[in-house]
């Protein structure tokens, strides 16, 4: 997926799980497999600034959160400089 031109960025997960914890912190807590090194809350948070989190319930029942936000300047001011770099040779 191309961040430049899907500035607008959703990452919609379903929490499996419920417990003490509300099920935005089971989500960013949580890791990938082959991944623990970092959570997925750090991953997202890491490329997007502004992040707004959100949790829901389906008509269906099925326990949603979501991740909003924007790219964050660095990341964007990377692939741009990638792209011209390669405009340029």
């Amino acid at each position: 997926m191309n961040i430049i031109h899907n500035l607008f960025f959703t990452v919609s997960l379903a929490a499996l799980m419920s417990g003490c914890n509300s099920e935005i912190d089971l989500v960013k807590n949580g890791t990938l497999q082959g991944r623990e090194q970092t959570t997925i809350g750090k991953a997202i948070e890491s490329v997007l600034g502004d992040v707004e989190w959100n949790s829901f319930e389906t008509d269906k029942g099925v326990k949603v959160v979501e991740a909003q936000g924007w790219p964050g300047t660095d990341l964007v001011g990377r692939e741009l400089l990638k792209n011209y770099s390669r405009k340029s040779r």
